[in-house]
């Protein structure tokens, strides 16, 4: 059993997915470590009201930014398969449903901002600069274009089996 095991670390896939794996866990770290200090050092610097105030938006649109996505990449993967022909009018019609949730989000988000009492002008601004991070999956659109030539993680360790 020992030399099976011997056998199956022996093989280049292994190898190469053992450094992908180390590279990646590498990166997971540094990112970890530089957001932890650039927080404590955005707190220190901004102040306790000041960074609440951030926080708070960040959070608020942290809480709409779900819905421009609808989730469409696995329904937009598979059309674009079934249909290559039709690529630019799934992506079109992808294009539009993610803007308008978008707008619909931007909405609920100025309808939160008009019902805040109190709400300074200052923090308003933060809020809508902050809000337009809804419009991010709308951008995006030209990447689930290229999805159709990326193989799904199955397909990848299937090939990693047979190979």
């Amino acid at each position: 059993m020992w030399e099976k095991f011997e056998l199956w670390l022996a093989r280049a896939n292994f190898r190469s997915a053992a450094a992908n794996l180390g590279w990646l866990l590498t990166e997971k770290a540094l990112r970890m470590a530089l957001g932890f200090v650039v927080t404590i050092w955005l707190a220190r610097y901004l102040g306790a009201e000041n960074f609440g105030i951030l926080s708070y938006g960040m959070a608020l649109v942290a809480l709409l930014s779900f819905f421009p996505a609808l989730g469409l990449e696995t329904v937009v993967r598979r059309e674009l398969a079934l249909y290559p022909g039709q690529a630019d009018a799934i992506l079109s019609t992808v294009a539009r449903l993610r803007l308008g949730a978008a707008i619909l989000a931007g909405l609920v988000l100025a309808a939160l901002l008009g019902w805040q009492p109190g709400g300074e002008s200052r923090e308003n601004l933060l809020l809508t600069l902050l809000g337009l991070t809804l419009l991010q999956p709308v951008i995006t659109v030209p990447e689930l274009y290229l999805l159709r030539w990326t193989p799904s993680v199955g397909q990848r360790i299937e090939e990693i089996k047979l190979g």
